[in-house]
């Protein structure tokens, strides 16, 4: 099978966490025998002037890992999903001269991906699926102008997915009985499931939790129920992995609570320092008040630490009573009790089971294989 990813965002190097999930379900793809590639088409605001596909306007052509991965940046100045779909119409047929035509196309969200995959369905004849990602829809931050798009890509692809089943309930709201959501969640990757899990220190517990310190991951809620559980536990610390708008109103907080030897902001992390904070850290806790899925926790869950979320639309696929606890978003007492149980009933989670038990549902392979039996069923039925 010919397919091509088109991912409303994607990675700029191999280093780069932004999308990476999309970029390892390529790499998944072929390993278990899909003919992969992708075009990522990008933008940039224009500060100033009229100007439209300018200076950036250049194509780049890459082998990542054998697969042909074509990027085109311009910039922009309004209407950026219109030109966003223009760009990766251009891109397609630089790809489809260079690769033939795929057997079946699969966007990353709707907006922008979805539309652009339905423009190429409408002009080449070429079958998509869908799946979705964005937190928007939760937020209720979906625009009356858009509902028409969301309704039609959702209909015209052959496959609609979601990451959790929450989120797939949402999306039904949205676009009608008349579209199905399955479920294939996002792939933990492997480095998770295969770097050793080594021994913890004994002489104090760390909590992690690494994000894009926005407004929406509530890590001011975080900080406040960890002062509440732990203030009088010198020997229980908090490490906060990321960056962004918020860590200075953040930062600001820690030092109001007078927490600063038991908090830590480790700035932003590539996969590498990832992988060696979890495997430092006795567990992970997340305080989101919106997510699709929750990549975060199926990597901590992959390094065997018990994990704390909230009940946000996508953790509750993730935690269960094996492997951590769950709260309601946005309530300091409750999350803190949690962290509390958590740091009381440690020997109660094996590193290994939940290793296993992560491996079992969000592994490479299963996750993959699941994906390839959808698109063979849409080719069966497209020949038929």
């Amino acid at each position: 099978m010919h397919i091509l990813i088109i991912p409303s965002w994607y990675p700029e190097t191999s280093q780069d966490v932004k999308g990476s999930f999309f970029r390892e379900q390529a790499l998944s793809l072929q390993k278990y025998g899909c003919k992969v590639g992708i075009i990522s088409p990008q933008l940039y605001a224009v500060q100033k002037g009229f100007k439209i596909f300018t200076t950036k306007n250049k194509l780049q052509i890459e082998m990542d890992h054998g697969i042909p991965t074509y990027r085109c940046s311009a910039d922009y100045y309004i209407y950026p999903s219109h030109y966003w779909v223009q760009l990766g119409l251009k891109l397609f047929k630089t790809y489809i001269q260079h690769h033939g035509m795929p057997d079946l196309i699969h966007a990353h969200s709707i907006f922008t991906a979805g539309i652009l995959a339905l423009k190429i369905k409408q002009k080449f004849r070429v079958r998509y699926v869908l799946t979705e990602h964005r937190t928007m829809y939760a937020k209720n931050e979906v625009r009356c102008y858009q509902r028409k798009s969301i309704q039609q890509v959702a209909r015209e692809a052959s496959r609609c997915f979601a990451v959790s089943t929450p989120f797939a309930k949402l999306m039904s709201s949205y676009t009608g009985k008349q579209t199905t959501w399955e479920v294939i969640p996002n792939i933990v990757h492997a480095k998770f499931l295969e770097t050793e899990i080594t021994a913890k220190s004994k002489n104090k517990f760390i909590f992690i939790n690494i994000c894009f310190l926005n407004k929406k991951k509530r890590i001011d809620i975080l900080i406040k129920a960890f002062k509440m559980a732990f203030k009088n536990h010198p020997d229980v610390c908090l490490w906060i992995g990321g960056d962004g708008p918020e860590r200075a109103s953040l930062e600001a907080l820690k030092q109001k609570i007078d927490l600063n030897h038991q908090i830590s902001f480790l700035g932003m992390l590539n996969r590498d320092k990832v992988l060696k904070r979890l495997s430092e850290a006795h567990a992970f806790v997340l305080s989101s008040k919106y997510e699709t899925f929750g990549v975060v926790l199926v990597e901590a869950l992959g390094m065997g630490l018990p994990v704390v979320g909230t009940r946000c639309g996508g953790p509750e696929d993730i935690i269960h009573p094996n492997n951590g606890l769950l709260v309601e978003p946005d309530n300091i007492e409750a999350l803190a009790k949690a962290m509390k149980q958590i740091y009381a009933d440690k020997e109660k989670y094996p590193a290994e089971k939940l290793r296993d038990d992560c491996k079992s549902f969000f592994g490479e392979e299963v996750v993959t294989r699941k994906i390839i039996g959808h698109y063979q069923k849409i080719l069966n039925q497209t020949r038929t």
